[in-house]
Order: structure tokens, then C-alpha cells, then sequence
């Protein structure tokens, strides 16, 4: 099924996106070039080839350049129905892809490559636009080393023709083809989200907007336009030139050794995010700031950082003191992370550490340990996504002070997970052991018990496999104990190995090198229902649910003796 995976994003009877019919059999008709201009979580540009019955799609973060000189990174997302090439209004907040989306160019395309399939697989597709904005040669060149199997990262270029130019197009021609609107006014037609659709034009159009107040007061369509809570257009538009001016002083500083910024001076994400509420100074620099994490929204090593230092309150609980395992995403969403338990030698050298003693040989390494500010900056920079915690803390490594159930479903559905999650909840509920539940970030959910110091990690380890043994053998069907990846046929694993002595799990408030930037979220147990959805959190949207009273608040006054419920595991 072509659009199998588009289809599984949305919801058509929340989202007027085309669902997509069975594609008519083609002519000799040209085929449909078009780009959406698409204010999301992240101002990018989405472009669109049809070829065999769909469009092939890219995200395209930067817009297209009509410089040959300049590549834009283009990510290879889901086929899109040949209907979709229209669409031109509002994605409901909450739905994939929220926002406003414009059609700002479309035409035709046609292939210079003979073999389009060959080309595609090659990675090496070159092809001539005939639209109203972009006319010419071009190439799609598929990159090497970065991206995914899923998610392939390309790079869009403009070849040396009459159409090639130094011009800023997404610039001097923001409006849309269809209906000459700027996304201010698609939103503000269509009953969007007007403050964020402003962030996507051009700061001197907006100002155009603002001067004439008739064009404020067109008729709103269904919904009216959302605009947050006192802030105006106009105090948008300030922000933007206030973030602009710093990106701008940021990028003319004088550097020393590479590029690197001031964490302050970095853009923050959107006014959605936690990091945006105010401007404070931050401890340490970022190289690289502008380097792209996630392709599809554009967000940036400078975003990554910003989010760390703003969510760092909630954090730090969960950091502190406790050693940490450092998965470093130089390239973010694209390239390979590399894994590494020793303190690399570009920490801050007051980084806080522990001795640790691994392996056969007891081979010790200078592991870091969390809980100060400067140290988590400090690993963002370094392209620590994600942060992986020990179980137990730098004073006493062998005594955890939690078990951690990491529910991973082999169908990749959340709801499965959901669906472990209850029954290991029943289980515990029953051993008389409070416990708390968080998404992983991922695809599944992890369960966590708060417990006193006192058994080994092999004791927490064993209890938490004893546990999962007996309920894959009550539900056979649903949960299982394999580690094996091919013996799991559909079910939910229940890894204890989490527990083991120098294992880690993503720490709460972690973000994960996944698309979309999806957080690691405490839950209430009430919100743990099959409609949860990892991206239902992320870093751009996350300033919302920080707003709401904390679900784990009370966690480590919960922390009670597993003596009891092992003894009682025994018995059974």
C-alpha cells in the first residue's frame, strides 16, 4: 500500500488533508511538481514529485536555494496522495504536521535521468521544474553516512542554467501560488494559529499586514483565528526581529577554534518552547550551533541545547548524581551515534565523575556524573540527545534505588505497550509496590518503582525478571521474556536487564534521537490509554505539558523496602 504510512498519521475526520484515492491511470500528461511552504513545530518547505500514481516527498528545512552553490538538506519523508498537491489551509493543532500550509510554487516536472526507478535507487535523481517560482535543472543526491533506512537524507541543488541566481526566492516570493496569501493570512482566513503562521513570512511583510487593519478583518471560516492569550502580530514580529538580530550578531562575532555561539545567543525553538520564556545566560558555548538535529522541522543543535537548559529544573532529580552513559548524535537525526563511557576530554574539567570498574578485566573508566547544569550543556554540545541514567547513584553503585520495567512492543504500537503497562501496574498494585509510568520516548513505556537502598543490583534485576516471567506466563500471547528479537512474534517484552549492574534507562525529561523530538514524559496513570502517541510530546510542544501539575512529583517520598514483595515472590 503506497500510502499505508500516510494514512496511519492522520486522522481525516479531524484533518481536511486529502485521505488519497486509487491514482487514475496517466497519459502522456505532464507530471505534478508542487512545494508547500508548511509552518509546523518548525517553519520547512515540503516538496513534491508525482511519480507512480503518488508524490514523492522531501522536507526541505532551509527552502529551496537558486544558488548552485549552496545545498539545502532535504529529508525523504512518506509518499503523499496526488490530491494533497491543492491542499492549502490549516492541520489542527495536536494532528501530524499541525500548522499552516501555503502551495507556494507548483508547475510540472520531467525527468532528465531515463530510468526514474534506477535513479531513485541510485540516490542520484536529476530532473527540470517548470513552475511559477523555480524553473531549470536540478538534482536530488541522496547523502552518504547520513540519515536512516526510514528516513534517507538528500540534498536538493540547483544546477548552472539561465534560471540559477543569487536570489533569496523563499524571501522576495513568500506567497502562495494559488491564492497570493502569506501564511499570517491563511491562518487568519482559516481559523489557524496566526502568532505561529507569522514566524514563516518575511518580518517586513507581516509589518505590510499589520498597516492595513482591513486586511485583519476578512471573514473567518469556520473557526476563528487563534491568537495567544495578549500577544499581537506585532509583538510577534518584534520577537522575530529580537531572535534575528541575535542569530545575526551570533554568526558575525569573531570565532576561535570552529564555529560556536554563546548557548544565549542561540535561536530558541518557537515561543512554544520552555527555553523561550526568558533570555538568561547560559554557562559555556555551543559549536556549531546551527547544525540540523531533525531535518523535518529544521531544529538545531543551538534548539537541543536551549531545551535542556530550560526543562533542567524538572531534570535534575533525575540527573543528579547518578552516572551517566553518553550516546553522542554528532549529526543528530542523521549519521550514526557512537556510545561512550569515559569522560571525554572536552568536558568542563571541574565535570563531576566517578570511578567505575567494568567488565572481566575491571577495567576502570572516569564515568560522568549528572546534576549540575554546566554538565548537561556541556554533553548537549558534544550531540548527547539523549540522557541515560544508572539506576543507582555515584555513592553506592551497587545499591539502586529504583526497578525499571521497559515495556518494548515488537509490533511498534504504543498501545501494546499500554496494554503491559496495566497488567505490570496489576501485578505491583498487588505486591503492594506503588509505581509510576512514563512513555520511553520511543515506542514503548517504562514502569518504574521507587524503592529504599539496600538489595544489590542482582537482587533488583532478579526481582524485576521474577516478576516478568510470571506474567508472560499468565499472558503468553501478549508479554514475553525474550530477548531475542525473532522469538517475540508480536509481543510486548518485558526487559528487566534495565536493572542490571551499569545498565541505564533514558532518564525522565530525556529527549530522544527519534523523529519529531519526542520526550521521555512522566504519565498519570489515568492518561496511559492506546490513543497516547510518543510525538504527543516533543520539544517544541513540551512547554504546554510543563504547565500541568507533575505526575511524579512525589516519586522519591515514595520510595519503599522490596523486601516484602520479593519474599512474597518467593512464596509463590
Amino acid at each position: 500500500m503506497p500510502l499505508e504510512e500516510y494514512r496511519k498519521k492522520r486522522r481525516f475526520d479531524v484533518t481536511k488533508e486529502p485521505a488519497g484515492k486509487k491514482a487514475p491511470k496517466k497519459g502522456k500528461a505532464a507530471l505534478v511538481y508542487v512545494i508547500q511552504k508548511h509552518r509546523a513545530t518548525a517553519l520547512h518547505y515540503d516538496f513534491r514529485l508525482e511519480w507512480n500514481g503518488v508524490l514523492l516527498s522531501w522536507v526541505v528545512p532551509k527552502g529551496p536555494s537558486l544558488d548552485p552553490t549552496v545545498k539545502r538538506m532535504a529529508t525523504h519523508v512518506e509518499d503523499h496522495p496526488l490530491e494533497y498537491a491543492a491542499f492549502e489551509g490549516i492541520i489542527p493543532a495536536g494532528e501530524y504536521g499541525g500548522g499552516t500550509v501555503m502551495v507556494w510554487d507548483r508547475g510540472t516536472w520531467a525527468p532528465e535521468s531515463p530510468d526514474v526507478g534506477a535513479a531513485l535507487e541510485k540516490g542520484d535523481l536529476k530532473f527540470t521544474l517548470l513552475g511559477e517560482k523555480l524553473k531549470g535543472s536540478w538534482v536530488l543526491v541522496r547523502t552518504k553516512g547520513w540519515g536512516s533506512p526510514k528516513r534517507p537524507a538528500w540534498l536538493l541543488i540547483k544546477h548552472r542554467d539561465d534560471f540559477a541566481s543569487g536570489e533569496d526566492i523563499a524571501e522576495t516570493r513568500p506567497r502562495s501560488v494559488v491564492s497570493n496569501r502569506l501564511l499570517t493570512e491563511i491562518a487568519i482566513d482559516e481559523g489557524g494559529d496566526v502568532e505561529k503562521a507569522s514566524t514563516g513570512d518575511p518580518v517586513g511583510e507581516v509589518e505590510k499586514l499589520l498597516a492595513n487593519p482591513k486586511k485583519l478583518q476578512r471573514a473567518r471560516r469556520e473557526n476563528s483565528a487563534v491568537w495567544h492569550s495578549n500577544k499581537s502580530v506585532a509583538e510577534n514580529v518584534a520577537y522575530e526581529e529580537d531572535r534575528s538580530s541575535k542569530v545575526k550578531r551570533a554568526e558575525a562575532s569573531p570565532k576561535r577554534g570552529g564555529s560556536s555561539t554563546r548557548v544565549s545567543e542561540a535561536k530558541p525553538l518557537s515561543k512554544k518552547s520552555p527555553s523561550s520564556s526568558s533570555s538568561p545566560t547560559f554557562p559555556g558555548s555551543v559549536s556549531n550551533p546551527d547544525k540540523v538535529f531533525w531535518p523535518e522541522e529544521g531544529w538545531t543543535k543551538a534548539d537541543l541545547i536551549a531545551f535542556y537548559a530550560g526543562v533542567f529544573p524538572k531534570l535534575a532529580p533525575w540527573v543528579k548524581d547518578r552516572p551517566l552513559s553518553l550516546e553522542r548524535c554528532p549529526d543528530g537525526l542523521l549519521g550514526q551515534p557512537f556510545y561512550q563511557k569515559e569522560k571525554p576530554a572536552s568536558m568542563p574539567a571541574d565535570t563531576p565523575t566517578v570511578a567505575v570498574r567494568h567488565g572481566k578485566d575491571r577495567k576502570i573508566t572516569n564515568t560522568v556524573v549528572g546534576g549540575k547544569l554546566e554538565t548537561q550543556l556541556a554533553l548537549a554540545n558534544l550531540g548527547c540527545i539523549a540522557v541515560h541514567v544508572w539506576g543507582s547513584r555515584a555513592d553506592d553503585l551497587d545499591r539502586p534505588d529504583w526497578v525499571c520495567f521497559d515495556l518494548d512492543p515488537d509490533s511498534g504500537r504504543i498501545a501494546d505497550a499500554v496494554g503491559a503497562a496495566l497488567k505490570v501496574k496489576q501485578a505491583l498494585d498487588a505486591l503492594d509496590l506503588s509505581s509510576f509510568v512514563k512513555t520511553s520516548g520511543g515506542k514503548g513505556l517504562h514502569v518504574f518503582v521507587p524503592i529504599q537502598r539496600g538489595p544489590t543490583a542482582d537482587e533488583v534485576t532478579w526481582f524485576a525478571k521474577e516478576l516478568g516471567t510470571r506474567l508472560a506466563a499468565v499472558w503468553p500471547k501478549e508479554l514475553t521474556m525474550e530477548m531475542r528479537i525473532a522469538a517475540r512474534k508480536g509481543r510486548v517484552f518485558l526487559d528487566s536487564f534495565r536493572n542490571a549492574f551499569g545498565q541505564t534507562v533514558v532518564s525522565p525529561y530525556s529527549v530522544r534521537r527519534r523523529e519529531h523530538a519526542p520526550v521521555s514524559t512522566p504519565l498519570l496513570w489515568s492518561e496511559v490509554m492506546p490513543s497516547i502517541r510518543a510525538e504527543d510530546f516533543t520539544i517544541g510542544n513540551f512547554a504546554q505539558r510543563l504547565k500541568k501539575r507533575d505526575p511524579w512529583a512525589d516519586f522519591f517520598r515514595r520510595r519503599q523496602t522490596l523486601k516484602r514483595a520479593v519474599n512474597a515472590l518467593k512464596r509463590l
